[in-house]
């Protein structure tokens, strides 16, 4: 009867480590999730960036030149 029981104890073991896998597994999801979704904003953002200064210098071009094409009136 002591095996059955010393079995029993081991699977029940395996089991609550396997539960805990997979609860870990589920955090690690959400997190890539959440850190893949903060690298496109952040590529976004820099991107705005970049297209906001390429208008910028574009307006200093034109208000060198002299022409307002850009300008909302």
């Amino acid at each position: 009867m002591e095996i059955n029981e010393d079995i029993k104890l081991l699977l029940a073991e395996e089991q609550t480590l396997l539960s805990r896998e997979r609860t870990m597994h589920s955090y690690m999801q959400t997190g890539l999730a959440v850190t893949s979704v903060g690298l496109l904003i952040i590529e976004a953002g820099k991107r705005y960036s970049r297209f906001r200064k390429a208008i910028r210098r574009l307006r200093q071009k034109e208000a060198k030149l002299g022409y307002e094409i850009g300008m909302i009136k």
